[in-house]
């Protein structure tokens, strides 16, 4: 996130805490920024218009009203929380003072995201009917706090947010759940894949798969009554990567270039706007709180539930 700040011009970095101290001497010293060992420190010294939450998941709500009762707008990584109820009052303290709370969802604000709402505005594949995603890759260390149950790790909560949250994001509807399944390998304490049936009230409907273990997969078939738009990558992609959209109808397959994009300047560039807009921070305060909705709804309708 730091060489994102970096790279928005819309954003200047005040200082960064964290409790471990070999990192905070060494991010201050390549970023030439204060630092603190305790958020609280930072909120009574710094001037600051808006924090940005990377901890693991399981420490964003008591960061996050840390940073909302201090009066500073909310920005934090994705999963927003560990359930619904985290996320509904953690938003409505945001509502009670008008702060801006901001989730992270890059792909969503990359220029191949845009590129296949044009497509989709254009009717450049007729009516949408269908999203099929995937997302994963091999396992990692086992140290990490994704795989942690006590700070919220697990595939769902971090991989699976990308496919969910993008398919509501391009219908711009309420996803149904017919149906999830969500698994741990074997030795593992969180869910490591999962899968799910979607619908949206346009009559779109979503199939998604994604989590650990498996060879890497990032990719996001649109379906359409006359073509198909063909996104890999579609949801990590380096900021220097010139990708393509392939656009399928029948078996003839032609490419749209998309320009490098730095998804994640892109995003923050965004946020700082919405941090100056009523109607910018009301917007996506609802969404924060819809996206943690939709997680929830996944885990609760899957043959093995998990609290998300």
């Amino acid at each position: 996130m730091l060489p994102a700040v970096a790279a928005a011009p819309a954003v200047e970095l005040a200082g960064i805490s964290t409790r471990n101290e070999t990192t905070r001497t060494a991010t201050m010293a390549e970023w030439s920024c204060p630092g603190w060992a305790r958020l609280d420190a930072m909120l009574e010294a710094a001037e600051l218009d808006a924090v940005l939450v990377c901890t693991p998941i399981g420490r964003h709500f008591e960061d996050g009203s840390k940073v909302l009762a201090a009066g500073i707008h909310l920005w934090s990584e994705k999963a927003f929380t560990r359930d619904e109820d985290e996320a509904a009052a953690l938003v409505g303290l945001a509502d009670e003072r008008d702060l801006a709370v901001c989730v992270s969802l890059a792909p969503a604000y990359h220029a191949q995201f845009r590129a296949i709402r044009r497509l989709l505005a254009t009717g450049a594949i007729g009516r949408l009917r269908g999203i099929d995603a995937h997302f994963g890759f091999p396992h990692v260390a086992r140290d990490r706090s994704l795989y942690d149950p006590a700070l919220a790790g697990g595939a769902l909560r971090d991989l699976g947010y990308y496919p969910l949250t993008l398919a509501a994001e391009l219908t711009g509807e309420t996803a149904t759940v017919h149906g999830a399944r969500i698994a741990a390998d074997a030795g593992y304490d969180v869910d490591t894949d999962g899968s799910v049936l979607l619908s949206f009230p346009s009559g779109v409907q979503v199939t998604a798969q994604w989590g650990y273990g498996r060879d890497y997969i990032n990719e996001m078939t649109i379906i359409g009554e006359t073509g198909t738009i063909l996104a890999k990558p579609a949801f990590s992609k380096p900021g220097n990567l010139a990708v393509t959209l392939g656009i399928r109808r029948q078996n003839v397959v032609a490419d749209v270039v998309v320009e490098p994009c730095n998804q994640f300047a892109e995003m923050l560039s965004a946020f700082a706007a919405a941090t100056r807009s009523t109607a910018g921070r009301k917007a996506l305060r609802a969404k924060a709180l819809d996206h943690q909705r939709l997680l929830a709804q996944v885990a609760a309708a899957a043959d093995t539930p998990i609290q998300a």
